[in-house]
């Protein structure tokens, strides 16, 4: 593993969100992730995390604090060393001149934001974006020439889902859409897809041990044109055809 340094550390309590900005210079394009270790000698395997922003010298990353490895990440300091192994995974297409739809629910933001920040027609792009607190709003970026449609399930916001707003948004006939988040997000997106017939693919979120398809710990199951195969979400992925891939073994 490589070593990075904490730059910034921002974490914000009500909503259980952090931002860690990492001093590294990293070659990582939008789509792509990073495995990331803190330097403690608990036994504790590398963790998964897209990339939410990046520039010359750091990167940054946009976690929910969950587990052992997310609270131990949110309590370091600035000048904490970090293990990072990346870039990993392949980068999104491009979609230039299309009307692009980045449907998002929680820490699903991180990748779409990145996307976005270095997509060059903002202007075509809208985002529909679930969190479950009003707060987390400020805590997430946004990034200006995008449009933002928001769900907040604390009720603050007209739709209580992200699969309400998702349901209830009128797609163009030429609308590319983008999902990464919960399962139930990503399913309400294949379901759409279908039903208007739009084209559609869904970055997979899934746990894994060692990023680069050695593991097996992230297989997922793919329709290719006369059968179906394994692939895995490290090295094949993290962006599937909606239509191609299954959610569900």
């Amino acid at each position: 593993m490589r070593q990075g340094r904490l730059l910034d550390i921002q974490v914000d309590v009500k909503s259980s969100y952090a931002k860690l900005k990492i001093g590294a210079s990293i070659d990582i394009k939008p789509g792509q992730f990073v495995m990331l270790k803190g330097n403690w000698e608990e036994p504790i395997l590398p963790r998964p995390f897209s990339i939410y922003d990046r520039d010359n010298n750091s990167f940054t990353i946009l976690m929910k604090i969950r587990g052992k490895a997310t609270r131990k990440l949110s309590k370091l300091e600035r000048g904490n060393e970090i293990g990072f192994k990346g870039p990993l995974g392949n980068p999104y297409p491009n979609f230039r001149n299309r009307r692009i739809f980045l449907i998002g629910g929680g820490s699903g933001y991180a990748p779409l934001h990145f996307f976005a920040r270095y997509f060059p027609q903002k202007e075509n792009i809208t985002f529909l974006i679930g969190v479950d607190k009003k707060g987390t709003r400020t805590f997430f970026d946004e990034i200006e020439g995008c449009k933002y449609q928001w769900a907040v399930e604390d009720g603050s916001s007209n739709h209580k889902t992200i699969v309400d707003l998702v349901k209830d948004c009128s797609f163009p006939s030429d609308a590319i859409l983008i999902g990464c988040g919960p399962k139930v997000v990503l399913q309400t997106i294949l379901k759409i897809a279908k039903e208007k017939s739009l084209e559609s693919y869904v970055s997979l979120e899934e746990m894994m041990a060692c990023g680069v398809g050695m593991c097996k710990g992230c297989a997922v199951k793919v329709r290719e044109p006369d059968h179906i195969v394994v692939k895995h979400v490290c090295k094949d992925g993290p962006l599937f055809s909606a239509k191609e891939v299954f959610l569900e073994w």
